[in-house]
C-alpha cells in the first residue's frame, strides 16, 4: 500500500511538472499573438504600422499566484479587448492563416488539459481516500515513503516535496487550486475561442470586402491605363498638328499681304462686271418691255376693229329682219282682203302659190344671210378670245420676265453680299490658318457667279432673238398663222423660262450648301481650338500632379520592393529563414 501511495504522489508531482511544461507551451504558442513578435504576411498590411496599439491589447495573466504556492505559475497570454469592426483599419487585421493555426493549437492543448486533469483528479481522489483510511504515524512507513520519494525525485531530476509535507489538507488545497486553475484556464480558453471566432468572422467579411475592392480597383486601373494610352495618342497627334501649323504659319503670313491685294483686285473686277451686267440687263429688259407693249397695242387695235365689224353686221341683220317682217305683214293683209271676195278665189290661190314660192325662196336667202351673219360673229368672237388669251400669255410672260429680272438682281445682290462677307471672313480666318479653304470657296463662288452671268447673257440673247422673231412673224404672217406662231413662241418661252428657273434654283441650292459648309468649318475650327486648350491644361496639371512611385517594404528585414506580390514571396522566405 505504501508503494501504491508513493506511486500516486509521484504521479501528482509529474502532474505538476507537466502543468508547468504545458503552460510554457501555451506561453510559446501565445507569443505568436503578441504584437512584439507577431509578423504580418499580407502585403496590404505590411505597408502600414502601429497594428498592436489599435487591434488588441495583450497582458500577462498569472493564475492566482497569491493563493497557490506552486513554482510553476507562469504568465499566460489572453486577449483582453478588441476594437469594434467600424473602428478597425486595414492595418489592424492580422493574417487569417496565423489566427487559424493558433486556434487549432489552442483547441488541441485544451483537449489535452481536460483529459489530463480528469485523470489526475481521479488519482488524487483515490490517494485522499486511502490516506483518510490509514494512519501515517509510523516512522518506518514515513521514512520509507520519504526515501522512495527522494530516490524517485533524484531519478527524474524534478523538484518534489517530502512525505511529511503532504497532509490531507495540503493535498485537498493543492487539488482545489489545480481544479480552480484548470477551470480558469478553461474559461479563458473558451473566452479566447469565442473571441477568435468572432474575430475570424470579422476578418473573413473584411477580406471579402477587400477582395471586392481590389477587383474594382484593378478594373479601374485597366480603364485608367486605356484612357491614358488614348490621351497619349491624342496628345501626339495634336503635337504633330501644332508642329505642322507652326511650320505652315510662316509661309501663310508671308503670303497674307499678296492674297489680300489679289482678292481686293478680284472683288473690284467682279463688282465692275456686275455693274456692267446690270446695266445691260436693264437695257435689254426695257427693249423687251417696249416690244411687248407694241404687240399689245396692235392686238388691242385688231380687237377694236373686230368689235366694230360685229356691231355693223348685227345692225344690218336687224334691219333686214325688220323689212322682212313688214313685207310678211303686208302679204297677210292682202290675203285677208282676197279671202273676203269669193269671186277671186282662183286668183288668190294663184297668188298664194306665187307668194309662197317667192316667200320660200326669199326665206332661204334670208336664212343663208342669217347663217352667214351668225358665223362671222362667232369667228370674230373666237379670234377675239384667242387674242385675249395671247394677251394674257404675253402679260404672264412679261410678269415672269420681270420676276426673273428681279431674281437676277437679288442673286446679284446676294452674291455681292456673300462676297463681302467672305472677304471679311477670309481676313479673320487668315489669322486662324484657314486661307486655303477660303481661297477654294472664293474660287467656287466666282465660278458660280461667272456661270450665272453667262447663263443670264445667253438667256437675254435668246429673249432678244425671240423678240425679233416675233416681230418678223407679226409683220409677215396673217392673223391665223400669227396666232399659231404666237402659241409656239409662247411654248418655247415657257420652256426656256422653266429651264432658267431650274438653273437658278440649282445655283441657290449650291450657294446655301456653300454657306452651310462654311459655318460647319468655322464651328469645327473653334471646337479644335477649345480641345487643344483643354488638353494643354490637362497636360500641365498632370505634369504638376504626377504621383510618386509607391514602394512596398518587408516588415521583417525592411527590404523594399515595387509590387505587393514580391513582398509576399519575400516574406514567406524571410519567415522561414528567421531563427525563432
Amino acid at each position: 500500500m505504501a508503494s501504491n501511495t508513493n506511486d500516486k504522489f509521484v504521479d501528482l508531482h509529474d502532474y505538476d511538472w507537466e502543468c508547468s511544461s504545458l503552460k510554457q507551451k501555451i506561453n510559446k504558442s501565445d507569443k505568436l499573438v503578441e504584437p512584439e513578435d507577431f509578423k504580418l504576411d499580407s502585403p496590404s498590411l505590411k505597408q502600414k504600422t502601429n497594428t498592436s496599439d489599435k487591434f488588441m491589447e495583450l497582458e500577462d495573466f498569472r493564475s492566482n499566484s497569491s493563493k497557490s504556492s506552486s513554482p510553476d505559475s507562469h504568465s499566460f497570454v489572453v486577449i483582453k479587448s478588441c476594437a469594434d469592426l467600424d473602428e478597425l483599419s486595414d492595418d489592424d487585421i492580422p493574417d487569417i492563416s496565423m489566427l487559424s493555426e493558433q486556434k487549432l493549437l489552442m483547441e488541441e492543448e485544451l483537449a489535452k488539459i481536460n483529459y489530463e486533469t480528469k485523470v489526475k483528479v481521479e488519482l488524487v481522489s483515490e490517494v485522499c481516500n486511502e490516506n483518510t483510511e490509514k494512519s501515517l504515524n509510523s516512522s518506518g512507513v514515513n521514512q520509507e515513503t520519504s526515501s522512495s520519494i527522494k530516490s524517485e525525485e533524484k531519478a527524474n531530476g524534478a523538484i518534489t516535496f517530502s512525505s511529511t509535507d503532504f497532509n490531507s489538507r495540503d493535498i485537498e488545497v493543492k487539488v482545489t487550486q489545480l481544479i480552480e486553475e484548470n477551470t480558469r484556464l478553461k474559461e479563458t480558453l473558451i473566452q479566447n475561442n469565442k473571441n477568435m471566432k468572432t474575430q475570424y468572422e470579422r476578418i473573413k467579411a473584411w477580406q471579402e470586402d477587400v477582395d471586392r475592392t481590389q477587383e474594382s480597383h484593378k478594373q479601374k486601373f485597366v480603364e485608367a491605363k486605356k484612357i491614358i494610352s488614348s490621351l497619349k495618342e491624342e496628345n501626339e497627334t495634336l503635337q504633330r498638328q501644332l508642329h505642322d501649323l507652326r511650320s505652315n504659319f510662316a509661309y501663310e503670313v508671308r503670303t497674307k499681304q499678296y492674297l489680300e491685294n489679289s482678292e481686293q483686285y478680284k472683288t473690284e473686277s467682279l463688282q465692275a462686271k456686275c455693274n456692267d451686267s446690270e446695266k445691260n440687263k436693264n437695257n435689254s429688259m426695257e427693249g423687251f418691255e417696249d416690244v411687248f407693249k407694241e404687240n399689245i397695242k396692235q392686238l388691242s387695235e385688231e380687237l377694236y376693229r373686230a368689235k366694230q365689224k360685229l356691231q355693223y353686221q348685227e345692225n344690218e341683220y336687224l334691219e333686214t329682219k325688220r323689212k322682212l317682217l313688214e313685207e310678211n305683214n303686208d302679204l297677210k293683209k292682202q290675203l285677208e282682203q282676197m279671202k273676203t271676195e269669193p269671186t277671186l278665189n282662183t286668183q288668190t290661190d294663184k297668188l298664194q302659190q306665187f307668194l309662197s314660192e317667192q316667200g320660200f325662196c326669199h326665206q332661204e336667202k334670208l336664212y343663208k344671210k342669217y347663217e352667214k351673219t351668225l358665223v362671222e360673229p362667232k369667228l370674230a368672237n373666237e379670234q377675239w378670245q384667242k387674242a385675249q388669251k395671247v394677251e394674257e400669255n404675253l402679260r404672264d410672260e412679261l410678269s415672269q420676265a420681270k420676276g426673273l429680272a428681279e431674281e437676277y438682281r437679288m442673286c446679284y445682290k446676294i452674291a455681292t453680299m456673300e462676297l463681302q462677307e467672305l472677304h471679311k471672313k477670309n481676313t479673320l480666318l487668315l489669322n486662324e490658318n484657314q486661307e486655303v479653304i477660303l481661297r477654294q470657296q472664293l474660287m467656287a463662288l466666282q465660278m458660280t457667279l461667272t456661270e450665272c452671268e453667262t447663263k443670264r447673257a445667253v438667256a437675254e440673247a435668246q429673249l432678244a432673238v425671240k423678240v425679233e422673231e416675233m416681230k418678223h412673224l407679226s409683220l409677215s404672217m396673217p392673223a391665223e398663222a400669227d396666232m399659231f406662231a404666237l402659241k409656239t413662241q409662247v411654248d418655247l418661252l415657257k420652256s426656256d423660262f422653266q429651264a432658267e428657273r431650274e438653273c437658278n434654283e440649282g445655283l441657290k441650292r449650291e450657294k446655301n450648301q456653300l454657306a452651310e459648309d462654311m459655318q460647319m468649318l468655322h464651328k469645327r475650327n473653334q471646337q479644335m481650338q477649345t480641345e487643344i486648350e483643354l488638353l494643354r491644361e490637362e497636360l500641365t496639371v498632370r505634369s504638376r500632379e504626377s504621383p510618386e512611385i509607391v514602394k512596398y517594404s518587408c516588415p521583417i528585414c525592411n527590404k523594399k520592393f515595387r509590387s505587393p506580390v514580391l513582398v509576399e514571396e519575400h516574406a514567406e522566405i524571410c519567415i522561414d529563414d528567421q531563427p525563432w
